[in-house]
């Protein structure tokens, strides 16, 4: 199968980012944007259980989020718990991850 990665669009200009988008959507799953998230909040649980020290805002910024409202929005919308909640509880799920 050839995959085109410009695509005219009706006013003829050429579009590769949905193109892109709706590619990686079919062969993954979700979004470009839904994985990084996933990703992100991986990235933060590992981050954590291998640096228990480590407060929630350098969690936050090593993990890669923009700033700790960001952080806290995308762990309450994965884990449906807050950050503080999440890693205070003594349950082990980032071997769901790796």
């Amino acid at each position: 199968m050839q995959v085109s990665l410009f695509t005219k669009s009706n006013n003829g200009i050429f579009n590769a980012h949905y193109t892109n988008e709706r590619i990686f959507q079919a062969h993954i799953g979700i979004s470009p944007k839904q994985y990084l998230k996933i990703v992100r909040f991986q990235n933060a649980i590992f981050i954590k259980q291998n640096s228990k020290a480590i407060t929630l805002t350098d969690l936050a910024y090593e993990a890669g989020y923009y700033d700790q409202s960001h952080f806290i929005k995308e762990i309450k919308d994965l884990a449906g718990k807050t950050p503080k909640k999440l890693f205070e509880s003594e349950e082990i799920i980032s071997h769901l991850f790796y």
